[in-house]
């Protein structure tokens, strides 16, 4: 008879939208001991960060770089301190939304490969919506930003009719319109998983879902959150986990293997930030937490929970 496990649950992702090209040479970061100054010093930082910045791209801008429909509305502006000497000016307003899944996509599918495929390959589901969102700016962060927010709205008053047509430097001749505009993020998203494997045991899940979360980290890709749960027909003692919740500091992903007839937990093995002696978390020299496996007969519990 065949082995077989079956897998189900879900999990939630957080990606990046941007490329980056890679690094010049000519680029390179600044040091204080350079410097006689802090205000040089925090200067030259400045212009290296703008310059970093312009490395990244959306490697997508049509379909990542969506605008809202155009809202009439009055902006003022004025000279000097004195607020009576405003201007009031008819414009129209956007509003962009960001989305990341046309980037991570081709990560995601490469990431599953990684996972034991059975007959039919691994199957799974991605979704995306406009609230998929954490985060949001009044203005733009990254110099493609003010790029594709042009070739936006060029395209959203694009017509066949030469006379019909209107780009985003002929609006501006007629209306006061922003350089840029509010942003909202959108940069979760959401996977579903259900599946029957065959010739695949309950480790070797766990062995590619290892490699899966790696792949992800690899390429701007984390885990926000998530559960899922597998059992193998040929261990029908146990029943195994994975779960990564965005409720707790102090642990990442943790995989567990459970009694079936109890749901007691009888081992674990689990991604753990780390402590020194005085319980107080680790950080790397970016101010990233530094994490350790920890493996053990029975349930890992945080410090702090």
């Amino acid at each position: 008879m065949s082995q077989w496990t079956h897998i189900r649950g879900g999990l939630e992702l957080v990606s990046t939208p941007y490329e980056m090209k890679k690094m010049p040479k000519s680029l390179v970061e600044p040091k204080r001991e350079d410097f006689e100054t802090d205000e040089a010093f925090e200067e030259a930082h400045d212009k290296y960060r703008w310059e970093e910045r312009k490395l990244y791209y959306f490697p997508y801008p049509e379909e990542q770089f969506k605008l809202s429909m155009p809202l009439p509305a009055t902006t003022y502006t004025w000279h000097g301190k004195d607020r009576k000497n405003r201007k009031e000016h008819k414009s129209i307003d956007f509003r962009a939304y960001i989305y990341s899944l046309p980037r991570a996509r081709k990560y995601i599918e490469e990431a599953f490969k990684l996972m034991p495929q059975g007959e039919l390959g691994f199957r799974y589901s991605v979704d995306q919506k406009v609230y998929d969102s954490s985060s949001s700016s009044s203005g733009f962060w990254m110099p493609c930003e003010y790029k594709a927010y042009q070739d936006a709205i060029t395209r959203m008053y694009k017509h066949e009719h030469y006379w019909s047509n209107y780009t985003y430097e002929d609006l501006r001749k007629y209306f006061y319109i922003d350089e840029e505009c509010s942003v909202d993020n959108v940069n979760h998203i959401l996977i579903g998983i259900r599946d029957d494997i065959r010739y695949c045991s309950a480790t070797d899940v766990q062995e590619g879902l290892e490699k899966v979360f790696k792949y992800f980290e690899d390429n701007g890709i984390s885990v926000e959150d998530g559960y899922l749960e597998w059992q193998d027909e040929y261990d029908p003692d146990h029943i195994y986990a994975w779960r990564n919740s965005r409720l707790s500091f102090g642990i990442s992903h943790q995989f567990m293997t459970l009694d079936k007839k109890t749901n007691k937990v009888i081992h674990s093995k689990t991604w753990a930030v780390k402590r020194d002696e005085n319980g107080k978390r680790m950080h790397d020299e970016n101010w990233n937490d530094i994490w350790e496996v920890a493996e053990k007969d029975g349930p890992y519990f945080d410090k702090e929970d």
